[in-house]
């Protein structure tokens, strides 16, 4: 068993939370293993606990004890602790050490959402109606978790900023498209006015609902299907904020590649379940929702572009065209068509991006 540290950590986790016995404690360097699992954009270290071939659980290692790391890790156990707390469905903690950031949950499987949709290695094949049932249920898991996981919420989990405000947008967002996306992968040049249509559309998307939970990543490679379960994983960037987000982030999910019918469809099941728990105004809420998609979009291609250059994860390159083909569309919506600096740029790098 390679990193005898890291399986002694395991080994006495599971021991003192009463998962292996004192025979199997013993036994535990000769007959079990930890597997790696591929990390999707993750420095985070993930392995299986195995023995016989047969899954124990699942852990999560930082990459190293910097600072920053362990504090992300120490986000994962109280946020996930939290919303398991509210009854919402992530994987069971089973185990964690603050002293390493190591944690433990159950194994939910290699299926996630991503796959069922393009239904490549796996078993499990659903027509259209099926994944509308399933998406159907998802939305009503995000409302819930964003009403219930606000409740009794403590800012001081939060490893990296404690809500998504302005400034995430413009620092986090709009400045890791122009940067990592416009200059660094298609080497774009300056672009004079874009700073204050960056600023302006911050102010938009912030204008409306605020204060709930923000799972931040919430989309179909962060969704586990485990026999007909949903587990919500990568929570560890939680945060207060406005729900639309969220919801954007499932509905314009560059993985999935959602046609706009089932996104209308979606939305309004998403509306419904959300005023099942308060009454809102649905047109701010819709008009939030442009905002505060076109922000997760300029996120989704800043990533991307970081991802596959920087961190040398090529997967990730393959769903720039369609993050870019959205950012098209959404820019051609009556509130965001003022923006024609941004637009500009995005016409720009279409023509860029199909060069390289």
């Amino acid at each position: 068993m390679k990193n005898a540290g890291l399986a002694e950590n395991v080994r006495q986790m599971l021991y003192d939370t009463g998962v292996l016995n004192n025979r199997e404690r013993s036994e535990f360097f000769s007959r079990y293993a930890l597997t790696p699992i591929s990390a999707d954009g993750s420095a985070r270290r993930f392995f299986r606990v195995e023995r016989s071939g047969e899954s124990l659980c699942v852990g999560v290692a930082p990459q190293d004890t910097s600072t920053q790391n362990m504090a992300e890790a120490h986000s994962v156990m109280a946020i996930g602790r939290h919303l398991l707390s509210k009854n919402i469905p992530i994987p069971e903690i089973l185990g964690s050490d603050e002293l390493t950031g190591v944690i433990l949950f159950e194994d939910c499987g290699d299926l996630r959402l991503h796959d069922v949709l393009r239904q490549e290695n796996t078993e499990v094949s659903v027509d259209h109606s099926s994944m509308l049932e399933i998406y159907r249920r998802l939305v009503a898991i995000l409302a819930r978790m964003q009403v219930r996981g606000a409740e009794s919420f403590n800012r001081q989990w939060c490893y990296d900023t404690p809500e998504y405000d302005t400034s995430v947008m413009v620092g986090r967002e709009s400045h890791y498209f122009l940067n990592e996306f416009w200059h660094n992968l298609l080497q774009g040049e300056p672009c004079p006015g874009i700073e204050e249509e960056f600023a302006d559309i911050a102010i938009q998307a912030g204008t409306g609902l605020s204060g709930f939970f923000l799972h931040r990543d919430f989309q179909s490679r962060n969704v586990m299907l485990i026999n007909s379960q949903l587990k919500i994983i990568d929570f560890q960037g939680g945060r207060l904020g406005p729900p639309a987000y969220d919801l954007a982030s499932l509905l314009i999910d560059p993985y999935s590649e959602m046609p706009e019918e089932m996104q209308f469809e979606l939305m309004s099941a998403y509306l419904s379940e959300l005023r099942s728990f308060f009454g809102y105004d649905e047109k701010v809420f819709l008009r939030q929702y442009a905002y505060l998609a076109l922000q997760r979009n300029l996120q989704i291609l800043g990533a991307f572009s970081f991802l596959s250059q920087k961190r040398g994860k090529p997967f990730f390159k393959e769903y720039i065209q369609p993050a870019l083909g959205n950012l098209c569309r959404l820019l051609e919506e009556k509130e965001l068509r003022p923006y024609s600096q941004l637009r500009g740029i995005v016409h720009k790098a279409q023509d860029l991006f199909q060069s390289l």
